[in-house]
């Protein structure tokens, strides 16, 4: 499943995120209280941004750090 964020701009980024604190639930065989179990494994969000930098910091705001996600990759996509 791919969620699209932010404005049409210059630069379209392909975030992928987990959330750290699921996998761990999982690995306990419990489930997490607020987030499902599709956040163990790397989510594609697509980002309109300027740099990956901006990218990063729009998922950050939606989906933050403090609240176990972690951003395992930034990938400029394709024009095709």
């Amino acid at each position: 499943m791919m969620m699209r964020m932010g404005m049409a701009g210059p630069g379209r980024f392909i975030v992928k995120v987990y959330n750290r604190a699921v996998r761990e639930c999982l690995k306990n065989n419990r489930e997490h209280p607020e987030f499902g179990d599709r956040w163990a494994d790397p989510q594609k969000l697509v980002v309109d941004a300027d740099t990956e930098q901006t990218a990063a910091h729009q998922i950050e705001r939606r989906y933050p750090p403090s609240k176990g996600f972690v951003i395992s990759g930034i990938f400029r996509a394709s024009n095709s």
